[in-house]
C-alpha cells in the first residue's frame, strides 16, 4: 500500500509523494523523514565538495601558515598575501581562522632596498 512506500535517498515526503530535497539540503538514506540543511564549513575550513541531494559538503583545513578564512561558510580560504590593502603588507600570518596582520609599508632606509 502507498503508506508503505519510503521516499528515496535526495528526497523527502510532501503530501502523498516525494519531492527532491532543495539546493541546500541533502538526504543520504531512504524514508519518510525531511531533508537536513547542508553543512557551512566553520572558520579555518572550506568546501572540499558542495553538498548533492544525498550527501552533505564536505570541509577540509585551509592550510596554515598560507591561508585562511575567519568566517562561516563554503567559500574558499583566502591568501594570507592577498589579505591587506595597497600600502600594506602581511606581516604576520600564522592562524587558518584568524584574519593576518598588515603592516604599513613605509619607505627604505637608503638606497638599494626595495
Amino acid at each position: 500500500s502507498p503508506s508503505q512506500c519510503l521516499c528515496s535517498a535526495g528526497f523527502q515526503p510532501s503530501s502523498a509523494t516525494c519531492v527532491p530535497c532543495g539546493s541546500t539540503m541533502f538526504k543520504s538514506s531512504a524514508g519518510n523523514f525531511t531533508c537536513t540543511r547542508s553543512a557551512l564549513c566553520p572558520p579555518g575550513k572550506t568546501a572540499l565538495t558542495l553538498s548533492t541531494p544525498t550527501t552533505d559538503t564536505v570541509c577540509g583545513a585551509c592550510s596554515l601558515q598560507d591561508t585562511f578564512k575567519s568566517w562561516i561558510g563554503n567559500d574558499p580560504c583566502r591568501s594570507c598575501t592577498q589579505a591587506c590593502v595597497a600600502g600594506y603588507y602581511t606581516s604576520h600570518c600564522n592562524s587558518t581562522t584568524v584574519a593576518p596582520t598588515c603592516s604599513a609599508c613605509s619607505n627604505c632606509p637608503s638606497p638599494g632596498f626595495f
